[in-house]
């Protein structure tokens, strides 16, 4: 579980930066 969140995350700040 702490896997998922850890990887929506990323994927925010991969498309925000």
């Amino acid at each position: 579980m702490m896997n998922a969140e850890h990887h929506e995350g990323s994927r925010l700040l991969g498309g925000k930066i």
